[in-house]
């Protein structure tokens, strides 16, 4: 009687290979579901993670270019182009943008040596270089980074500089002003009767006082990783104010 109590315990508590094998085929497929979860999770952190990235680089480059053209009161570079020509401008290391702003004190009597009445310049590049680590002589996709150089003139000889990286892995950036166009011309009820209608800076879109970005920043490269990788975009203009600052009116 003994005997036979636990043989059928026995019975009860052992598993047969069918039930294994598939437990085992269970086991499998839960893992490997939570493995894709796992890495698809892990996907879109890193690709949450770079484009915060890129959008920190963005919101730097608007800052400080936004500022440096609406207090400009001369823009040196980029030198306007025609509409029609700027969308096969490329992407190019150097100096890609320079503003100047100057301040002006009436108690100089027009002998500053910045010239006239002027007490203080500044004189503000925007260079476009490869990143550091980038090999020319390889055959991979060009990253650059943009540097801000800004350079303080004042009219008792003081002169200082700052050199700061606006931002880094840049795929594009083109900065272009564009050729006023200020008019359209209608056709009347001749093809040689015609009449011009002034057209506003709202409408075109055109003229030396407004500055265009356009920018893609491109994600981390993987160790050896070549040819192109995603990036984030941006298109923006900035608008130059275009008034002198005085020190004492």
């Amino acid at each position: 009687m003994y005997k036979s109590f636990n043989k059928n315990l026995s019975e009860k508590r052992a598993f047969t290979l069918t039930e294994m094998l598939l437990a085992l085929a269970l086991t499998a497929m839960v893992l490997a579901a939570a493995y894709k979860v796992f890495i698809e999770q892990q996907k879109l952190v890193k690709f949450s993670v770079e484009t915060v990235h890129a959008n920190e680089s963005f919101r730097k480059v608007t800052f400080f270019m936004g500022e440096d053209i609406k207090k400009a009161t001369r823009i040196v570079r980029p030198t306007p182009v025609p509409l029609a020509s700027a969308s096969e401008l490329i992407t190019k290391v150097g100096t890609i943008m320079t503003v100047q702003t100057s301040e002006i004190d009436p108690r100089i009597k027009f002998d500053s040596s910045l010239g006239t009445q002027i007490a203080k310049r500044t004189h503000i590049d925007y260079e476009l270089e490869l990143m550091p680590n980038f090999n020319e002589d390889s055959e991979e996709v060009p990253v650059y980074r943009l540097i801000r150089n800004a350079v303080l003139d004042e009219e008792d000889g003081t002169h200082s500089g700052q050199r700061q990286v606006i931002a880094e892995n840049i795929q594009d950036l083109i900065i272009y002003r564009t050729v006023r166009e200020p008019f359209k011309i209608h056709s009347l009820s001749e093809p040689s009767d015609r009449m011009i209608e002034p057209r506003s800076l709202s409408e075109t879109g055109t003229g030396n006082n407004i500055i265009h970005v356009k920018m893609a920043i491109e994600r981390d490269r993987y160790k050896k990783e070549k040819g192109s990788v995603y990036s984030v975009t941006m298109e923006t203009s900035f608008y130059k104010r275009g008034k002198e600052i005085f020190l004492n009116p």
